[in-house]
């Protein structure tokens, strides 16, 4: 290799670099290259060490034969009034932290069960779920249960991305005037609000709005954070760092059935947070998330509500607790300033040798692979870099800069 290269050539590299960050910037800004960066950051997510389960939840799962087994006389929905009253007993009896119940019941209890109605208004370790309005599909929502104050309540809603995987989290809305569901605070989020209580940890707010429990703060999504571009920003989000292993295994499991005739030890329970939804395949309640695609030639996996706010609650109070790191992105300038520097190292690959393509390729190779590396080690840190955009001013400065040399 030469010692040096000429000098007019780093003014070719400093220009080209320039140019060609520029032309990426903008192509990203268009939103163009959004499909390419959600794959790459699902695979990413893929690719990270494994994690355990969060052994502080436990979810309580209702499939098929759980809704057989149930009397039909009494049954509306997926569990019916005895079923719930006899669940709740068998599980308050273990002392459990909270108790987060994942399925619309925007009807009142049958006066049958005093018992139940009495539970369902006073006990503040209980946490049931509404939906909140769609202009478009569902304009009123669901009602939560009429027994339960707004304190015990959070909005089930989902956001999926444009190739409908779920990506982010809502922390915090405003409600809709005309919505059934009219607390602002998601599922996920009071239920992480009433496990922390007990650790002493109450929420507040940044100067700018952004929630904050202990010493974690809670970066808000923006409209044009990492790979979005022009994203719903309405309400107060985030992105959703899954527990880095299958979706489904995120906590320890048991049936309804299992519950219900005793067959569960008593400190899988206590002070525990549990979780109880549906998973049977009629529930409709079913998302695509990161992992779903993981498998190349299978069908994509669907993942049943009730694991994904499992993943939501968990990645609250494991950064809380944890001091599991968050997924942020970095502001617009650093992630330009990040690009232009691979492509500059994109032109110092093609110029640093003299016209032998095989070298130039192969060193460009080893940028990009040195890139991918980093961008995983910062993911697993929490930070959400443009590898798509740096990549590809990279290669096409590199490109550039050899045509350069073996026209002039």
């Amino acid at each position: 290799p030469s010692p040096q290269p000429p000098k007019p050539l780093f003014h070719q590299i400093l220009l080209s670099s320039l140019a060609i960050t520029g032309l990426v910037l903008g192509i990203r800004w268009l939103g163009l290259l959004q499909p390419l960066e959600f794959w790459a950051f699902d695979r990413f997510l893929t690719l990270r060490p494994r994690e355990t389960p969060d052994s502080r939840l436990l979810i309580v799962t209702i499939d098929e034969a759980d809704i057989q087994a149930q009397n039909p006389e009494h049954r509306r929905g997926s569990l019916s009034d005895p079923a719930l009253e006899q669940l709740l007993k068998r599980l308050l009896q273990y002392q459990p932290r909270v108790i987060g119940l994942d399925i619309y019941r925007d009807f009142p209890a049958s006066p049958q069960y005093p018992k139940l109605i009495q539970q369902l208004r006073q006990n503040k370790r209980l946490v049931a779920i509404c939906k909140g309005s769609d202009a478009q599909y569902d304009p009123a929502g669901v009602a939560p249960p009429p027994e339960m104050l707004e304190s015990q309540l959070g909005f089930s809603d989902f956001i999926e991305d444009s190739d409908g995987i779920l990506r982010r989290q809502i922390l915090f809305r405003d409600p809709e005037p005309a919505s059934a569901c009219s607390t602002p605070y998601a599922f996920s989020t009071r239920l992480a609000f009433r496990y922390l209580e007990a650790e002493k940890i109450t929420p507040e707010f940044t100067s700018i709005g952004n929630l904050k429990l202990g010493n974690t703060v809670f970066p808000r999504l923006g409209a044009q954070t990492g790979g979005y571009q022009g994203a719903d920003d309405r309400g107060n989000r985030v992105l959703l760092n899954y527990r880095a292993l299958p979706p489904r295994s995120i906590a320890p499991q048991v049936s309804l059935t299992q519950v219900l005739k005793g067959q569960i030890r008593p400190e899988a329970i206590r002070d525990r947070m549990i979780l109880i939804g549906v998973i049977a395949n009629s529930s409709g309640d079913f998302w695509l998330t990161p992992y779903s695609a993981e498998t190349a030639g299978k069908p994509s996996e669907q993942v049943p509500g009730v694991f994904i706010q499992a993943h939501m609650t968990s990645q609250m109070i494991s950064a809380v607790l944890d001091q599991r790191s968050l997924i942020s992105a970095w502001h617009w300038a650093a992630e330009g300033l990040w690009v232009w520097l691979w492509a500059a190292v994109g032109g110092v690959c093609a110029g640093w040798w003299k016209p032998r393509l095989s070298r130039q390729s192969l060193a460009s190779m080893i940028a990009l692979s040195i890139l991918a590396g980093l961008s995983l080690f910062l993911l697993t840190q929490g930070i959400w870099v443009p590898l798509i955009p740096a990549g590809m001013a990279l290669m096409l400065t590199a490109g550039m800069t050899s045509f350069w040399k073996r026209k002039f």
